[in-house]
């Protein structure tokens, strides 16, 4: 299923019903707070009001293999900074951007072109991955990451990335993260030491994945 669309279902379900429904829908069921139903309903605004892209695999990996052009491949040297700059220059379409593209086909035809060998990888839990990109802000772009797990179910952002701005563009280079405390709390399954870091790792992956400058290319 289209990720936009397990998004706009599953939020507007719980909104509607205060209940998650048969779909696996963690922070619904552990945290169906106030937080909780503000958050997907401002999601569910921003979604409406978004440009949307739904990138084939063609077109992911053919903006993948634009950035490979621009940074150089992961084996060189070239400095990160040539992206951001890159990146920096292009212009959004829209205030509100939505992209969303096949992460497992991404992998397959990066070892296609003979970036990785995806030793070890398990593309089982791989599935669509969409951005949502707010840029409406004179002093800040936000971007909110969501991961398909399957078909039927999707990681929700755990935190939002924030760049502010130098002269109405996002610097790369001032970035925080707001963390959605909420979905955190839905993951932490108890309070032991174990558990914490479990999530503290979770929440790093998550923004290891969210900071990087082709994410934002994936976007313009």
């Amino acid at each position: 299923m289209i990720l936009y669309k397990m998004i706009a279902l599953q939020f507007g379900r719980f909104l509607e019903t205060g209940r998650p429904g048969n779909e696996f829908d963690l922070v619904g069921r552990k945290s169906p707070t106030d937080e909780t139903r503000f958050n997907r309903r401002a999601i569910l605004t921003d979604l409406a009001g978004a440009c949307i892209y739904l990138l084939d695999h063609r077109a992911a990996n053919y903006l993948d293999s634009l950035r490979m052009d621009v940074q150089g491949m992961p084996w060189e040297t070239r400095d990160e900074s040539e992206i951001q700059s890159y990146v920096r220059d292009v212009d959004f379409p829209r205030e509100l951007v939505w992209v969303e593209y096949d992460t497992r086909q991404l992998w397959m035809d990066r070892v296609a072109r003979g970036l990785t060998s995806m030793a070890g990888l398990d593309l089982r839990h791989f599935s669509q991955r969409g951005f949502l990109f707010d840029n409406r802000s004179e002093n800040v772009m936000t971007v909110q990451l969501f991961n398909g797990m399957t078909d039927r179910s999707f990681l929700e952002p755990l935190a939002t990335l924030v760049l502010k701005k130098s002269d109405g563009r996002p610097d790369f280079t001032d970035a925080t993260w707001q963390p959605q405390m909420n979905v955190l709390m839905a993951h932490a399954q108890g309070f032991t030491e174990e558990q914490i870091q479990d999530v503290q790792a979770l929440l790093e992956e998550h923004k290891g994945v969210e900071f990087h400058p082709e994410v934002t290319h994936l976007g313009t």
